[in-house]
């Protein structure tokens, strides 16, 4: 009987001592302003916003869908705002279309329709860094539109994003480089 506790008692240790990986899987969503109840009987510029979704550990995968947000309310904010006050996706995009649609009350012989392109792509993963190519285009007016390309690193087992000494094995050459 005692040997039975003690092999139940050595297993449940094993079990809750062993450091567990923190797994998290990724999944593509999509959206675009057809989504959106202000879009249903009026015109309204294209957004289209491409994007991945982290799920597994919850403390993990909250902190990396959190900056990807981030990145994407950022991007569709027009005007004088500083800081993004949308708390979802389509809040964003309703926001970005009200500013078109201020706009083109105020201006009606504008030129061109406003469009936002936005997408986040898992681009590399392993068991110590995933990378995301983050990418965004917007036309607001003018001759042409205005877009960038970042990447965003990520530490897969806390949610952190890598900094470039945690990168690069030797930082001050590639800075030379």
């Amino acid at each position: 009987m005692n040997s039975k506790i003690t092999v139940v008692a050595l297993i449940a240790l094993i079990v809750v001592g062993c450091d567990r990986e923190k797994n998290i899987e990724i999944s593509s969503q999509s959206f675009t302003e057809r989504e959106l109840a202000i879009c249903k009987n009026s015109k309204c510029p294209e957004v289209t916003i491409n994007y991945v979704e982290v799920f597994g550990d919850e403390e993990v995968s909250e902190k990396i869908n959190q900056k990807i947000k981030h990145f994407i309310f950022n991007s569709l904010l027009l005007g004088e705002d500083t800081l993004p006050t949308a708390k979802t996706i389509q809040e964003a995009a309703t926001g970005f279309i009200e500013s078109y649609n201020a706009d083109k009350a105020q201006f009606p012989d504008m030129a061109g329709e406003y469009f936002a392109e936005i997408s986040v792509n898992e681009i590399y993963s392993s068991k110590e860094h995933i990378c995301f190519e983050i990418r965004q285009y917007l036309f607001t007016g003018g001759t042409h539109g205005y877009g960038t390309t970042s990447f965003l690193n990520i530490d897969p087992k806390t949610g952190e994003e890598l900094t470039s000494e945690e990168l690069f094995k030797n930082n001050k050459k590639f800075t030379a480089f």
